[in-house]
């Protein structure tokens, strides 16, 4: 299963919250990409009705204390890729960074090697229907190819890929779509990433080089 984070581990990483929804609201994770947008997957989106109403929480690990470091914005407009699962979200006024509050790093290509991968989020890290944690959790993982999903009996194409907690059992998806997968330059301590939480047991991700042209068009 996967451990508590330490708070301020994870800076770029959203808490994209519905406040018709019990407790924080938590629905899905994402990343900030730049100062005023939000990377995260379009199925959060699926059953929304009025996302001016959704807000981004930033900067916090305890949903049900976000404490002083946490920065909060509605969303402004949703934009989402027409055949992957992406969206981008616009916030209502740009964020400021901070030690809590920074940019993540998106791969524009395919990376020739990656070091160490980790997912985070509030959802079940356990890869349970239970309703998210309010305390961020975070577990290593290893990337798998399509062939090698376990992804509950749905079906897995390229151009997605899918991981596992790199010493068994851990699957983030159940409740934190959107979220990142991470994964370190060799020989350095840059984070990039690599991809973004789609769905499934297994944990499948969008890869980030199939779509970085995108963003790069949005922004």
């Amino acid at each position: 299963s996967g451990a508590g984070a330490v708070p301020g581990a994870w800076p770029g990483l959203a808490s994209i919250q519905d406040p018709r929804r019990a407790g924080s609201g938590h629905v899905c994770g994402g990343t900030l990409v730049t100062p005023a947008w939000v990377l995260t997957a379009a199925r959060c989106f699926l059953r929304a009705r009025n996302v001016s109403t959704w807000r981004v929480v930033l900067g916090a690990s305890d949903l049900s204390d976000p404490g002083p470091e946490a920065q909060v914005r509605q969303v402004r407009r949703l934009r989402e890729h027409r055949e992957l699962d992406v969206a981008l979200l616009e916030l209502e006024r740009p964020v400021e960074c901070s030690d809590f509050v920074q940019l993540g790093c998106v791969a524009e290509g395919r990376p020739g090697g990656l070091g160490p991968c980790y997912i985070a989020g509030w959802g079940s890290i356990a890869g349970t229907a239970q309703a998210p944690r309010e305390v961020l959790q975070e577990a290593p993982v290893r990337l798998l190819e399509p062939e090698f999903c376990d992804s509950g009996g749905e079906a897995v194409a390229s151009p997605q890929v899918c991981a596992e907690h790199s010493r068994g059992g851990t699957q983030t998806c159940q409740g934190d779509s959107g979220g990142p997968l991470v994964c370190r330059e060799p020989g350095s301590e840059q984070f990039w990433i690599v991809g973004v939480t789609s769905w499934g047991r297994g944990c499948v991700f969008t890869p980030t080089w199939h779509f970085s042209d995108w963003v790069l068009l949005q922004l």
